[in-house]
């Protein structure tokens, strides 16, 4: 079976195109990244399936929505969990990943300094610690550290890595960058990733990313 065409459109920064764009580089699978400037957003969005990015086109149709496209490269570049409860494990570490940037979200949008600041340290002393401690006990329940899963590398490894890398850049004023490292198996994945050839290659491809 031929290997599909594949376009990725995103906006001209890492964003949520980024965990999508490192999957498909770890896995092999050839695509062409297609950027978007700002100025050119607003004739584009109404074309879009639902109004964002970002959007992969497949064999010249047009799909959407970020978990659902990770999970098609993980279908395609053979990085799937073989069993149903895998996949459900990989699944759970994603939606909590999410969990925490929606909770980052409302600081990241507040104009105001000293209120994002005190948003900030709400974020870091209450709201993140459960979610990062959930995350961690989870991670610390599979017989070989350093994988949501197995002893291969999946999506959801690849998205919590993207994450820490958010904190760890120090992008995020207020939050501290050692955030995860009171959480061993979260440091482990996070160590793991680091050091698959394909992440490493990726990072000396795109350093302004880090």
């Amino acid at each position: 079976m031929p290997s599909p065409s594949i376009k990725l459109t995103y906006f001209d920064m890492p964003g949520r195109a980024e965990t999508i764009r490192l999957a498909l580089h770890v896995a092999g699978v050839p695509y062409e990244f297609e950027r978007v400037a700002r100025d050119q957003w607003p004739s584009l969005k109404p074309k879009t399936p639902f109004g964002g990015l970002p959007v992969m086109t497949i064999d010249g149709v047009q799909y959407a929505q970020t978990h659902a496209l990770l999970r098609y490269v993980a279908a395609i570049g053979k990085m799937e969990p073989a069993t149903p409860i895998d996949r459900l494990k990989v699944d759970q570490i994603i939606e909590a990943n999410t969990d925490i940037v929606t909770a980052l979200m409302p600081s990241l949008r507040e104009p105001d300094a000293q209120k994002k600041m005190a948003m900030r340290k709400e974020l870091a002393d209450t709201t993140l610690p459960p979610l990062l401690k959930g995350i961690d006990r989870a991670l610390g329940q599979n017989a070989t550290p350093g994988y949501t899963c197995g002893s291969t590398i999946t999506i959801a490894d690849i998205s919590l890595w993207g994450l820490t890398q958010w904190f760890r850049s120090g992008m995020i004023d207020g939050i501290p960058k050692d955030l995860i490292d009171g959480y061993p198996a979260i440091a482990k994945v996070v160590q793991t990733v680091g050091e698959h050839p394909k992440v490493a290659e990726w990072v000396k491809q795109n350093p302004a990313q880090r």
